[in-house]
């Protein structure tokens, strides 16, 4: 049996106990993680009166140690919805140096009307096993919903990234990396980027 067939079953008999106490998707035991030694990834969405959607993505972030919502004054229920979910609210002032001081050595990033698809997160489960530095960032797909049904992009796009990497203002890492450059690498799986809440 694999190294992530063990964490795999790990962790989602964790998910299973949690979820009966806690609504939070985010269930990984840190212990787990720091036993074997792996690298942890924290997902970071930027939000604005978003809490008709950001349920939604955080349900899917399973393979994530930490979620952080830098919010942008929403006046809706997004900071009530992101905090029932677990995740560390930021304030756009302050969310620079809260991503470096995390314990996890990559960065997942993620719109709020985005979700992360089962291939996906295999393949970021798959990732704890990889040296950190060895890729510094990496891209997918992203699959768009139309009135026609799902679109897939043209190109793959930067997501998930070393957290030393640069990310911009909007809280997307910076793409000036050509796609077939030693430090990106493609991930198996997508986004689904949906159009309506």
């Amino acid at each position: 049996m694999s190294n992530v067939t063990v964490l795999f079953r790990e962790h989602c008999a964790c998910f299973r106990v949690t979820r009966k106490a806690n609504p939070s998707p985010n269930p990984v035991n840190p212990a787990i993680v720091v036993r074997c030694g792996m690298a942890s990834t924290a997902a970071l969405l930027h939000t604005h009166n978003d809490g008709l959607r950001l349920g939604r993505a955080l349900e899917t972030l399973r393979a994530c140690e930490e979620f952080y919502v830098v919010d942008h004054a929403s006046s809706d229920a997004t900071v009530r919805v992101a905090r029932q979910y677990g995740a560390c609210v930021l304030s756009f002032s302050s969310w620079r140096d809260a991503l470096q001081a995390t314990k996890c050595e990559r960065i997942l990033c993620i719109k709020p009307n985005e979700s992360v698809s089962e291939a996906l997160e295999a393949s970021l489960f798959e990732l704890r096993f990889e040296p950190v530095h060895s890729k510094r960032g990496y891209s997918l797909h992203i699959h768009r919903e139309s009135a026609n049904g799902w679109v897939k992009g043209s190109s793959p796009e930067l997501r998930v990234i070393a957290k030393d990497w640069p990310i911009s203002e909007g809280g997307l890492p910076v793409q000036d990396t050509p796609q077939g450059s030693s430090e990106v690498r493609h991930l198996a799986g997508c986004l689904y980027s949906f159009s309506r809440p």
